[in-house]
């Protein structure tokens, strides 16, 4: 093999090489072949080479039970060096921007939320989760409250006085990370982590809302400045989804007027169908 071929098939060997997802062996390649190439940069590393090596087994890591076994979560195109799926050929660039490159494997989140959290609005998927892989559940950069103090402020968010027995508690126990129904992106049922309505007693009359935990159709959050934080006043909060013509026709309800709803019937819970307030039901005989 004279010099010329040998030098061209270097160079393959660079480029190909170069295409390689792991950062050690990409080194290792350009340190063989060229002069001054500056040591492996190891500080900005999630987890061990070891660790991450175990992981990118797909011999034992086909279904993704690996990743849990050595604590590693990785992007299951990096893991199957699918690099082409997000990134152009030879070069680092993505095939699409964010967030539609994510969209082509992840559902959008347009259709699904009320209100959208500010990094889903504006595409950042990768303030939030590394595309390639971690040792966080769901690829997140952080554990724990740090991924959101990372842009909001801690002092703020501790200031609240719903957040003083915070504790190390996630977040996302009670906010979605990505969207909600408000603008504090509050899940359905978050309030039971605070509020007791004894879910556990299955004999009791439960009203929809709460067997579906789904505060918000009938109650704000705690910003809201109505009684009992209630989104609409008198007999209109129930009439949002109950048909008032249907009410009307019932005997019991002919003299009603403009009695609150409440005043015979629990909106939560009751030991009676109907969801009848017994001792006041009681009194009205």
């Amino acid at each position: 093999m004279n010099a010329r071929n040998a030098i061209f098939l270097i160079i393959i060997l660079i480029i190909t090489g170069l295409q390689c997802c792991s950062p050690t062996k990409r080194h290792l390649l350009l340190s063989t072949f060229l002069d001054g190439v500056p040591p492996l940069d190891t500080s900005s590393r999630l987890v061990s080479q070891n660790v991450f090596n175990a992981a990118m087994d797909t011999s034992a890591n086909t279904t993704g039970s690996a990743n849990e076994v050595v604590g590693m979560n990785v992007h299951p195109p990096f893991r199957d060096r699918q690099c082409r799926k997000c990134h152009q050929e030879f070069s680092n660039n993505l095939v699409k921007p964010l967030p539609s490159l994510c969209f082509q494997c992840h559902e959008p989140f347009w259709n699904t939320y009320e209100k959208l959290h500010g990094p889903v609005i504006s595409g950042h998927c990768i303030k939030c989760h590394n595309p390639h892989w971690t040792d966080k559940k769901k690829l997140l950069l952080r554990a724990g409250q740090d991924i959101c103090f990372e842009c909001h402020k801690q002092d703020a968010i501790l200031a609240n006085s719903k957040h003083e027995t915070i504790g190390n508690r996630n977040c996302t126990d009670c906010h979605s990370p990505h969207g909600g129904k408000n603008n504090f992106m509050l899940k359905d049922g978050s309030c039971y982590n605070c509020h007791d309505l004894h879910m556990d007693e299955p004999d009791r009359f439960k009203h929809g809302p709460v067997l579906s935990f789904n505060c918000y159709e009938c109650h704000g959050t705690h910003s809201t400045k109505t009684e009992h934080k209630l989104l609409r006043s008198g007999q209109d909060i129930c009439l949002k989804c109950h048909q008032s013509k249907d009410i009307l026709a019932n005997k019991a309800h002919e003299t009603i007027g403009e009695t609150i709803c409440t005043e015979c019937h629990n909106p939560h819970q009751s030991d009676q169908k109907y969801m009848l307030i017994i001792n006041k039901v009681d009194e009205d005989k």
